[in-house]
């Protein structure tokens, strides 16, 4: 079978687990990034109504404009095309697999991670940033992989820049990338690299400095703080931190009783000041609760342990924070995910210990983790924000299987040898 033919096989497998879904949950429910496409398709502002805003990255709620504009705003074909984009990263990743591996066995096997995995396809239908920032950050990889001049370099740089739009949090994994291209030698392609994806990300960073001062998304501060209010210790990850916004809201607002006219900029700085003094404060509680997120990285469960409805509140009694109206997820949700990471995280350390020897080449899909449990640690342990480097992992699974397929003695037991030809 040809590579063609073989790629457009792992879209399909891709998809129909995702259309099955989209039927079996329905029509998504509107999301934060959604209501944000709202002010592009209705006033063209980056924002809610006519109100500009840097709170968040501007290229998914971009996408979904357009993908609202075209349609003529019908949900249901905009879901659609989600899912063709997350179709579209099964693709990259087969081809990303079978450039590394020289593998096909190992290329289906990991395109079919991807395609089945069960977070990924019911998110795949959910109105959130990764279906568009994971296929990103695919061919940002797959591109970096290639790099062998300046040109190749200038446009990995484009699409990383394009995944730093969508995701602010991965910017560790581009600067790991240049140091990579820097280590090698590749100081030329490297210098591409940068000002290529200082060119995508330009224009955004000076559009925020000029709404509100700021150069990155306006919830930064926010983010730290709520993950190192005392609060959070034992809430999280057992519920979602965003619980405790309105905690720390408060706290804002005796510090800056007038932060509602104030800008995002001098508000998200008045939530990383405070975030700096509780660490100041309390160094140790703070170590604590960041190694506790660190070892979450590692356990195959869905995070947080309780999702939150609309009718979920996070309230204070007795000195104690108290969650109303906890929602729960089904247990056979919680099991088949549980069973998947298991697989998926065993499958994909064998593959690093047999592909160590390889560790220059693959360098960056090594980052690529260990950038995503960084962000993880600092910030606070959900599913989500793990979620980029599921193809790093399916990577390495599909090797490692592959190398476990190959072993095996089929003639001995009568079943002739599956040959896939390039």
């Amino acid at each position: 079978m040809s590579p063609r033919c073989l790629s457009w096989l792992v879209f399909t497998c891709s998809v129909l687990p995702r259309l099955a879904a989209l039927c079996y949950f329905g029509r998504p429910d509107p999301t934060y990034y959604y209501h944000l496409s709202d002010g592009l398709v209705q006033h063209g502002t980056f924002g809610y109504g006519a109100a500009p805003t840097t709170y968040i990255e501007p290229l998914y709620p971009a996408l979904l404009a357009l993908a609202r504009w075209c349609t003529r705003d019908q949900v249901w074909l905009v879901a659609l095309a989600q899912i063709v984009a997350t179709g579209i990263g099964g693709v990259l990743l087969f081809r990303l697999t079978r450039h590394l591996s020289g593998s096909t066995r190992a290329a289906l096997v990991a395109s079919g991670l991807y395609a089945f995995y069960p977070y990924l396809v019911r998110q795949s239908v959910a109105f959130q940033s990764l279906n568009v920032h994971i296929p990103l950050l695919l061919a940002a990889t797959w591109q970096f992989v290639r790099i062998a001049g300046w040109r190749r370099a200038v446009a990995c740089g484009a699409v990383f820049g394009l995944v730093l739009l969508t995701r602010a949090s991965l910017l560790p994994i581009a600067i790991c990338a240049a140091a990579i291209l820097w280590v090698r030698g590749q100081r030329r392609e490297m210098a591409a690299f940068v000002l290529s994806t200082a060119a995508i990300v330009g224009p955004w960073t000076v559009r925020c400095f000029s709404v509100d001062g700021s150069v990155l998304p306006t919830r930064i501060g926010e983010n730290l703080l709520v993950s190192a209010v005392p609060q959070a210790d034992g809430f999280v990850p057992r519920y979602d931190v965003d619980l405790l916004l309105p905690l720390a809201s408060q706290a804002v607002e005796r510090q800056l009783p007038d932060a509602a006219v104030k800008s995002g900029g001098a508000t998200d700085s008045m939530y990383l000041s405070l975030a700096f003094s509780r660490v100041r404060d309390d160094p140790w509680q703070i170590a604590k609760l960041k190694a506790t997120n660190f070892a979450y990285a590692f356990v195959p469960r869905l995070l947080p342990v309780h999702p939150k409805d609309p009718r979920t509140r996070a309230v204070v009694l007795g000195g104690h924070v108290v969650v109303q109206n906890m929602a729960r997820r089904p247990w056979s949700w919680e099991a088949l995910h549980a069973i998947a990471a298991t697989v998926l995280r065993v499958a994909a350390l064998a593959g690093i210990v047999l592909r160590w020897r390889r560790r220059r080449s693959e360098a960056l899909l090594l980052a690529v983790p260990a950038s995503v449990i960084l962000v993880h640690t600092i910030f606070f342990p959900t599913t989500r924000l793990l979620a980029p480097m599921l193809f790093a992992l399916m990577f390495y699974a599909g090797c490692a299987i592959d190398r476990a397929l190959g072993s095996l003695d089929w003639r001995g037991h009568g079943i002739p040898r599956l040959r896939l030809v390039p």
